[in-house]
C-alpha cells in the first residue's frame, strides 16, 4: 500500500481519494 500511495500522489491526488474509499 506504501508503493500504490507514493505513485498516486505523483499521478494525481483523485487517485488517493479513490484507494481510500
Amino acid at each position: 500500500m506504501v508503493t500504490t500511495a507514493m505513485d498516486t500522489s505523483q499521478i494525481s491526488d483523485d487517485k488517493i481519494i479513490i484507494i481510500f474509499l
